[in-house]
């Protein structure tokens, strides 16, 4: 890259960083409204990296805030994003996911941009996802990302087919995005300092949250009781009473469900899967999988 170029990205930043600071006094509020008969919003977003710097000062998007959830997506180019007191950079794969008021901004500083958004509201879910266990990863990316995420190196067609669908299609396959971005919440980088207080003030709870961190070890009774400071047999009777299901039959299903996104989203083989999604042997893991899902899973992945 040469020395002009780098003046050139190092003006427009300093721009960037101007009309966000003016902006953040003038937070604009933007309703996420729907197309057509869907609920779900989905548009290409482009921007002219050979536009006058002057001009681009009045063409910026305005800092503003959403009712409702967001996802960007670089298709190409690169591009900066605001959050808050930060900047961050998108390339080529990155997906940024903005949570329902988090005050942001895109613009163009290189290259050619080019951004799939995807907008959608949280009346599309269950009422009652927090005490579903099918949506335990949704549920988990939600509170984790209450300050906004960002997810590098995430293949289009992860979200290729809730674009091009209609329908129910298109419900089922934002679903999969939001389960997908759930498993991957550990390689996530946090936007904003914005945290959600999580309620861990349950023994269940907390309980909870060690088997969606450790699934995928050699998980073991004494290290949850360790970790919820309670008597392994204590421990067992108040997570049934308050679940419903045991601490072991919860950790099964987990591991299930992650295994469910991996074969519909990797090309791991079974075996892989097997080991990432922590079952000791391939062959335990085709049991309880056919057990669970009433197929084997390379059936499954032919879906």
């Amino acid at each position: 890259m040469n020395i002009a170029k780098i003046c050139s990205i190092l003006i427009v930043l300093c721009i960037i960083i101007s009309i966000f600071a003016h902006m953040k006094e003038n937070i604009q509020q933007r309703p996420i409204s729907s197309l057509g008969k869907s609920s779900i919003r989905t548009f290409v977003r482009k921007y002219d990296p050979e536009m006058d710097h002057s001009e681009m000062m009045t063409q910026l998007p305005i800092y503003h805030q959403h009712d409702g959830y967001q996802f960007i997506y670089m298709i190409n180019g690169q591009a900066s994003f605001m959050v808050d007191d930060e900047v961050f950079r998108l390339t080529k794969g990155d997906l940024f996911y903005i949570s329902p008021n988090l005050p942001h901004a895109i613009v163009s500083i290189d290259e050619d941009p080019e951004a799939i958004v995807i907008q959608f509201k949280d009346n599309i879910l269950p009422a009652e996802i927090e005490s579903l266990p099918e949506f335990t990863f949704v549920n988990t990316l939600f509170k984790k990302g209450i300050g906004g995420l960002a997810f590098r190196g995430i293949p289009y067609d992860t979200l290729e087919a809730v674009v091009h669908a209609a329908g129910i299609s298109k419900a089922t396959s934002l679903l999969h995005i939001l389960d997908y971005l759930g498993h991957n919440i550990a390689s996530a980088e946090q936007l904003s300092k914005r945290t959600r207080q999580e309620d861990f003030s349950t023994v269940s709870a907390r309980a909870h949250q060690y088997l969606i961190e450790h699934y995928k070890d050699d998980v073991r009774l004494s290290e949850i009781a360790d970790f919820c400071h309670q008597q392994e047999a204590a421990l067992c009777r108040t997570y049934k009473r308050e679940t419903g299901m045991t601490l072991f039959q919860h950790l099964q299903f987990i591991r299930i469900e992650s295994a469910c996104t991996m074969l519909r989203n990797t090309s791991l083989s079974i075996a892989e899967v097997a080991y990432s999604c922590g079952f000791n042997t391939p062959s335990t893991f085709n049991r309880q999988f056919q057990e669970k899902i009433g197929m084997t899973p390379g059936e499954y992945r032919k879906l």
